[in-house]
């Protein structure tokens, strides 16, 4: 265990490990951190009411809780922060928050990074387009689709095409394009004018 700034325990680089006994169950893995305490005795060294913070090794935060137990910091580190010293808008695992060392801050992105995450979000965004558009046309192909659908594929396709041409080498500094209302809330509105 590691003091950190304000008394703060700091476990490393939990990695598995087997134990030394025979007489342990087969399907448990244990962790232990580089400096040699096991995952399950390091938990009791945890505070009850303090936010225990799990990170990678590039200090990107992957989970936090109250309760330690919660928490499987296999290839992690676990510190335990005080609830004063995290910040208010502070959100664990979406990777937008690191543990530099001392505190929780606010993640700092390369351009690299927003665009992988650009290039993520434009392809589910396309994925979902095309989902949306495939029972829409089969309707229309087989010409029985109701004039909502026709409609909502025509929106559908339309925010298709602008998204496949969007650029988003210019991210984080995007001008995504307003996903359509789903078709199943058109239909039960189109049901309620009936």
């Amino acid at each position: 265990m590691v003091y950190g700034g304000s008394g703060m325990k700091i476990f490393n680089n939990f990695t598995p490990y087997v134990p030394e006994g025979n007489d342990l169950p087969a399907s448990v893995l244990f962790l232990m951190s580089d400096n040699g305490v096991d995952w399950y005795e390091a938990q009791k060294d945890f505070k009850k009411n303090t936010l225990k913070v799990m990170f990678d090794s590039a200090g990107v935060i992957c989970c936090a809780e109250i309760d330690v137990s919660g928490l499987w910091p296999i290839d992690c580190s676990v510190v335990e922060i005080d609830g004063k010293d995290v910040p208010n808008d502070f959100e664990a695992g979406a990777g937008g928050w690191i543990f530099d060392g001392k505190k929780i801050t606010a993640r700092k992105f390369s351009k690299e990074e927003f665009l992988v995450k650009a290039e993520a979000q434009k392809t589910h965004l396309m994925n979902t387009a095309t989902a949306a558009i495939a029972p829409l046309q089969d309707a229309a192909e087989l010409g029985i689709a109701t004039d909502v659908e026709l409609t909502a594929l025509n929106v559908w396709k339309r925010y298709r095409v602008l998204l496949n041409r969007l650029d988003i080498s210019t991210a984080p500094d995007i001008e995504w394009p307003v996903q359509p209302v789903s078709y199943t809330h058109l239909r039960a509105h189109e049901t309620r004018r009936h």
